[in-house]
């Protein structure tokens, strides 16, 4: 290494060499390396043993959080389980309870003919006993035993009409009854279902001067579930009924019924107040109603839903506007049509 050589001016008059022990210098460089390096490993341990230990914290926190994930997904799926086992029992319970309302009315409809029959019996039996007494005394005239003969003659044809309407009624029930406990497959006659159905349903119609139209093919039969579609057709009368002639006693209710490439069409349609738009998106949902705490259960239109859908494998869409009615279109497939 060379050094300057100033004199007493200042002046630079030459150079001088100054040696130095380089061995000393590197082994000191190579001493504050290795230091360096061994703070350096310390800290690369240390800050490994750090992580793995955040790393197993966290982990631990991961499979807690998994194990609680885990009961409560359990917990959820018990629940749902729950959930649809107690909406399944309630839409059961509320097709038997349409039935029950179904055996109340036609019971009450079965009471009037049978009651007028037993009157008019009773009117028979006294004449009988009087024409038998006029005739034991030889006191029977021609003119009694005419109005006898003409009054036994209007009296047997209303003891026959009114038992003829009680048995159409018990017939009627029994078929619509056995039908809606059965999901059994079988050949109909579609217009006389419905016919079973609207007359099952006096009881709910006669004190209204509602009307019930349906235009169908009356030679009509298809291979389907009768029990499905009676119980359709009682749901969505009874909801036109109940909700859209509330505020009306001449309501009107359409039926539509075609056949197409083993396809049944129903379109149904009433002229009552229709349905609210907030409604509209969730009518098939349960629970949805408008008469909540009214007795409503909001299971009527979700247990159409399900017939539709699942018991006959089709397909249902509902239009409506308030004051406008409701229209519904249902469609499912057939096997068989005659």
């Amino acid at each position: 290494m060379y050094q300057p050589i100033i004199d007493f001016v200042g002046n630079n008059i030459g150079k001088f060499i100054v040696f130095t022990d380089v061995s000393l210098a590197l082994e000191k460089r190579n001493n504050s390396l290795q230091q360096a390096i061994a703070f350096l490993l310390l800290m690369f341990v240390v800050g490994f043993l750090i992580f793995n230990f955040v790393l197993v914290v966290i982990d631990n926190q991961i499979k807690n959080y998994q194990k609680d994930l885990f009961g409560q997904r359990s917990n959820l799926k018990a629940t749902i389980k729950q959930l649809k086992s107690t909406q399944a029992q309630l839409i059961e319970k509320e097709k038997f309870a349409a039935l029950g309302n179904l055996v109340a009315g036609v019971a009450h409809e079965v009471n009037t003919p049978i009651g007028m029959g037993v009157t008019a019996s009773t009117f028979l039996q006294d004449r009988i006993t009087e024409l038998k007494l006029a005739f034991e005394r030889e006191e029977l005239t021609a003119k009694q035993l005419e109005k006898f003969v003409k009054e036994g003659q209007e009296t047997s044809q209303i003891i026959f009409s009114n038992l003829a309407r009680a048995a159409d009624l018990v017939s009627s029930f029994k078929q619509v009854a056995v039908d809606q406990s059965s999901d059994q497959h079988r050949k109909f006659n579609v217009v006389k279902l419905i016919d079973e159905v609207i007359l099952s349903l006096r009881p709910h119609l006669k004190k209204t001067n509602h009307q019930i139209h349906v235009n169908c093919d009356k030679n009509l039969s298809i291979d389907s579930i009768p029990g499905a579609l009676s119980q359709i057709i009682i749901n969505l009368i009874m909801n036109s009924i109940i909700h859209g002639f509330e505020q009306t006693n001449e309501g009107e209710v359409t039926i539509d019924i075609t056949v197409k490439d083993n396809h049944f069409y129903l379109n149904y349609k009433d002229n009552g107040k229709g349905i609210p738009e907030e409604f509209i998106s969730r009518v098939f949902e349960p629970f949805v109603t408008t008469k909540r705490g009214e007795g409503g259960t909001g299971l009527g239109m979700h247990l159409v839903y399900n017939l539709v859908t699942q018991a006959l494998d089709g397909d249902v869409r509902l239009y409506s506007q308030v004051d406008n009615g409701v229209s519904l279109d249902i469609t499912f497939p057939i096997q068989n049509t005659g």
